[in-house]
């Protein structure tokens, strides 16, 4: 009998094949990609901080990886208005055409995963997933992991 943990790895793994793919295509290690339609599909949280807080990245990768795309062309460092101390993340148009393959791989792998699933089972479904993903952060501020 499988575990939640078992089937959480099984449909992680489908999701890192579908984006590893599109990070071959593109020559992008998939912090960068994580990174890049991360920005792309927030466009509120344009922080390196933003990034680490949200994705649970390290900030070594986190910086390493915006100087990687930086040089690449595929995004620029900004300040906005009057604050020079908090830098702002902006996508360039170079970075489109990875970051709609990357939405594109999302679509097939969630389209994979709802397979067979009424519109009303995916709404139950992302009801439920946004309680427990509501309950993880909520222990993770609390500092009880």
């Amino acid at each position: 009998m499988r575990s939640f943990w078992d089937d959480m790895a099984a449909m992680r793994s489908l999701y890192s094949a579908q984006l590893d793919a599109v990070g071959r295509e593109y020559g992008l290690a998939r912090v960068e990609l994580d990174i890049l339609l991360f920005l792309a599909n927030n466009p509120q949280f344009d922080t390196a901080t933003d990034i680490v807080e949200r994705r649970c990245i390290s900030k070594a990768h986190v910086s390493q990886s915006v100087k990687s795309l930086e040089q690449r062309g595929y995004l620029e460092r900004r300040y906005a208005g009057g604050n020079r101390r908090t830098i702002h993340l902006h996508l360039l148009e170079g970075a489109q055409s990875a970051v709609d393959a990357g939405r594109q791989a999302h679509a097939r792998c969630l389209a994979a995963l709802l397979d067979g699933f009424s519109e009303v089972e995916c709404e139950q479904l992302r009801s439920y997933l946004s309680r427990i993903s509501d309950n993880a952060w909520a222990q993770m501020k609390k500092g009880d992991i």
